[in-house]
């Protein structure tokens, strides 16, 4: 586990314009350029239709927020190496560096959590994502939509309708430390059981997905994120997980993940550097 920073200041955003008159390659070095260029060419080698696709990177979390342009390009050069320990970038890019994403947990009607294995081959293979997540692209009127974006991915991979959903809340935002993004979270409730969601989700083939028990879910957080047991979580799906636990649940796992070692902060995001709060414990 690399960190997670909880925001103290957001609120669930609906459309978010992107300023495109700037973009985090300003704060590029050459260097930063040559190594997401050969990333990104070996990448797309034999893949004539992968399209680097553009994203909001996050500059200051306060009211509406304020999002520069990025691409997936230089996103997926990081990401694909944190979690093998390495940054490729300088500190100039590094420090900027808060690509648009989303995730959500749900929970099914018979009471367990869905959790995913993430193919390996992409970014996180390996490890546990929680029910749904992924980058939030740029349309073409240089807007991002999280919530959109998440209802759409969770027909597409886990197969969970719109209409299967019977409760979804907003739970916040939250910087990963891992693969430095900006992540707005979702929470909430489903009509299918766990068997259902299994049934159909292997029918296509995808990624392995698993039901953990409501019961053991605080347990679950702790012994895959800080503890020892394997695949570990990324960082996205530790604070998604954390974030769907009532308010009281919340606070004494991250005391606990603390105890053992985790960092977890809470703070807001202004003007691209992160404040951080001491004593701050939200009530969700």
């Amino acid at each position: 586990m690399k960190g997670i920073r909880f925001l103290s200041d957001v609120k669930e955003p609906e459309r978010i314009k992107v300023d495109n008159s700037r973009h985090v390659k300003e704060f590029m070095s050459k260097e930063d350029e040559i190594k997401r260029k050969k990333h990104w060419d070996e990448r797309t080698k034999g893949n004539p239709n992968f399209f680097d696709g553009g994203l909001g990177n996050l500059m200051d979390s306060r009211g509406d927020r304020k999002y520069i342009a990025s691409n997936f390009s230089i996103y997926e050069t990081l990401a694909l190496s944190a979690f093998g320990g390495k940054n490729p970038y300088s500190n100039g890019l590094t420090n900027v560096l808060r690509s648009s994403a989303v995730t959500c947990s749900l929970e099914t009607r018979d009471h367990y959590v869905i959790v995913q294995k993430i193919p390996e081959g992409i970014v996180g293979g390996g490890l546990i994502d929680p029910t749904c997540g992924g980058m939030v692209p740029v349309n073409e009127e240089s807007y991002i939509n999280p919530k959109e974006r998440m209802l759409s991915r969770l027909e597409r991979e886990p197969h969970i309708k719109r209409e299967n959903i019977v409760y979804l809340k907003y739970t916040g935002a939250h910087l990963a430390m891992d693969i430095l993004t900006l992540t707005d979270t979702y929470a909430g409730k489903i009509n299918k059981s766990m068997e259902e969601v299994l049934k159909d989700f292997k029918e296509d083939g995808s990624a392995s997905i698993t039901g953990i028990p409501i019961g053991e879910l605080k347990s679950y957080i702790l012994d895959h994120s800080v503890g020892n047991i394997e695949p570990k979580m990324v960082d996205d799906a530790t604070a998604t997980l954390l974030a769907s636990l009532n308010t009281g649940d919340f606070n004494k796992t991250i005391k606990k993940m603390r105890k053992i070692g985790g960092i977890i902060e809470f703070g807001k995001y202004i003007d691209g550097e992160f404040i951080r709060e001491e004593n701050y414990f939200p009530v969700i």
